[in-house]
């Protein structure tokens, strides 16, 4: 699902604080460059340590992957080669013996001036193999990191 960054949020029943960052897709353009290291280190700390909301079943393959692998518009034609393609363009984080599941869920990052930064798991993915470059703000709401525990996550009661 693409997404324009700093665009309001849709999927939520009261959005106007809620923000979109990271929801790409191979038909649009995105901002490109390296992202800081404590960026990349936080949003990895973030999901390995399953601070990560809205989870679903199923998972969104990366299309960047899928494109350069298989070729744009590919689709698998027996259950051998869809197998092959889930195995090529399911996207983990795996550091330090953690696993995490990428493009099954989004992580919401609040910010100091009140907006919420909803982004799919995928971001880090995104970051880090494909180069996406997220807006500053949210660079600079995730660096922050004002929630630690469980409980402080946005939408847990």
């Amino acid at each position: 699902m693409y997404l324009p960054d700093l665009s309001v949020y849709p999927n939520a029943l009261d959005s106007a604080n809620l923000r979109a960052v990271g929801w790409l897709d191979s038909e649009h353009e995105f901002t490109r460059g390296i992202a800081p290291t404590r960026v990349i280190d936080a949003l990895r700390e973030i999901l390995l340590s399953n601070r990560d909301v809205n989870k679903m079943r199923g998972t969104h393959c990366c299309e960047f992957c899928a494109d350069t692998i298989f070729g744009k518009k590919y689709v698998p034609q027996s259950r051998e080669a869809f197998r092959d393609y889930l195995d090529k363009t399911t996207i983990y984080l795996e550091h330090e013996g953690k696993r995490k599941l990428l493009g099954m869920s989004e992580i919401w990052i609040p910010s100091p001036s009140g907006i919420i930064w909803a982004a799919p798991s995928l971001i880090y993915h995104y970051s880090v193999a494909h180069r996406y470059l997220p807006p500053q703000a949210f660079q600079d709401a995730v660096r922050v990191r004002p929630y630690k525990r469980e409980s402080d996550k946005i939408g847990v009661k």
